[in-house]
C-alpha cells in the first residue's frame, strides 16, 4: 500500500485564480440649445474612459508538462478605451 504523501505527489490538488478588473468613467449630458421652425434643437455630449485588465498565472507543474490532462494556460494584459461624442438633436 502506498502512503498518502505519495498519492499527494502523484495527484496533487490544483487550483488557480484568474483576476479581471474594469475601471470605468462614463459622463453624459444633454440640453435644449435653441429653436427652429420645426421645433426645439438639442445638443448631447458624452465621454467614456475605461481600463480593463486580466491576469492568469500558470498552474504549478503545467509549464513543464508535469500534470497529465491539464494544459498550460497563462495570460496577462490590459487596455485603455476612450470615446467622446457630440450630437445635435431635433426635439
Amino acid at each position: 500500500m502506498n502512503s498518502a504523501a505519495l498519492y499527494a505527489a502523484l495527484s496533487p490538488t490544483i487550483s488557480n485564480d484568474a483576476l479581471s478588473k474594469t475601471t470605468q468613467i462614463d459622463v453624459k449630458a444633454s440640453r435644449e440649445i435653441g429653436q427652429l421652425a420645426g421645433g426645439a434643437v438639442g445638443l448631447a455630449v458624452g465621454a467614456e474612459l475605461r481600463n480593463e485588465s486580466i491576469q492568469l498565472d500558470p498552474t504549478q507543474g503545467t509549464d513543464q508538462g508535469n500534470i497529465i490532462g491539464l494544459g498550460y494556460s497563462a495570460y496577462k494584459g490590459d487596455r485603455n478605451v476612450s470615446a467622446v461624442y457630440a450630437r445635435c438633436l431635433l426635439l
